[in-house]
């Protein structure tokens, strides 16, 4: 029986489908400092809703709103790490829900392969519910860092960064290479046993 799977990150819509998918399911990430009682949580990447809870301070009521929480600390910051190098080409990336999302002001995108030279993508000045980027052109990463430019507690609910893993540019090159041009098209029905292997 053919199985499908429905990853929570964000969708990849229209014809780039085809080419992007959600890269930091998978992914770790590491958070510039914590901030006491308020460990950082996987489901920041897997976008499941196990987010830390807070009190809303005109009314009092407590709700999810983020997946980590830094101390105050000068560019506070998280880096993912994909754990391999991939065409990131795009992100989508959930501020802190219902208060304080001011505090994300500032907020730098930077990618790098090697987790020591840094390139800027992105950089805002307005602070939104929700960043929808999406770039122009790949770019190759292991690494994501998302970073604010100022002295600043840091709290984010959610981050997927999606596009290709470079491997599959390759196998994709070798069989176009290979395949003769009969027009025939090859494909394989999946099993839940094939998952597993």
């Amino acid at each position: 029986a053919l199985q499908l799977i429905s990853l929570p990150c964000s969708a990849v819509s229209g014809s780039e489908q085809a080419k992007s998918y959600c890269l930091s399911q998978s992914a770790t990430y590491s958070a510039s400092s914590t901030y006491p009682g308020y460990e950082k949580k996987r489901c920041l990447l897997t976008g499941s809703e196990d987010l830390h809870v807070a009190r809303l301070v005109s009314t009092q009521v407590i709700a999810p709103e983020f997946a980590f929480h830094t101390q105050l600390q000068d560019h506070p910051n998280i880096i993912v790490d994909l754990g391999r190098s991939c065409r990131v080409d795009g992100l989508v990336i959930e501020n802190r829900r219902r208060q304080l999302q001011e505090r994300a002001q500032g907020l730098t995108v930077l990618v790098s392969t090697n987790k020591v030279d840094w390139r800027p993508i992105k950089a805002f000045t307005k602070t939104p519910d929700v960043w929808n980027i999406k770039l122009s052109e790949p770019v190759e990463a292991r690494y994501v860092k998302l970073e604010l430019a100022a002295t600043s507690y840091f709290h984010l609910a959610h981050v997927s960064v999606n596009g290709r893993d470079i491997e599959d540019d390759s196998a994709l090159d070798i069989v176009a290479q290979k395949s003769p041009p009969t027009g025939i098209v090859i494909s394989k029905q999946i099993s839940a046993n094939d998952l597993d292997k």
